[in-house]
């Protein structure tokens, strides 16, 4: 079997910068990554707020301890490719296709 092929490259090159980088300098970009995304959501509280907000009651109620306007600017960052996921937490998932 090739071990390879068996983590997707992502995870391989995650690996390969942890065992490979001094734990200082990890932590610090680790910590540096944290400050980031705190300043993230000191920024987008009142998106946030407007979101949930705009929302069912029950649905607010369900998403309340949860930041998606974070999740969606995080995603943008990395590039990620499937960002319609936020829209999915944004405004619910339909139950029935639309013929």
């Amino acid at each position: 079997m090739d071990h390879d092929s068996v983590l997707h490259s992502i995870t391989g090159d995650a690996i390969h910068k942890v065992v490979g980088s001094c734990p200082t300098k990890l932590a610090k970009e680790r910590l540096a990554a944290v400050f980031k995304t705190r300043k993230m959501v000191d920024e987008l509280r009142t998106e946030g707020g407007e979101l949930k907000a705009s929302m069912h009651p029950d649905v607010r109620k369900c998403f309340q301890t949860k930041n998606i306007i974070l999740f969606e600017r995080l995603l943008s960052n990395l590039e990620y490719w499937d960002r319609d996921v936020v829209n999915l937490l944004k405004f619910g998932v339909p139950l029935c296709g639309g013929f």
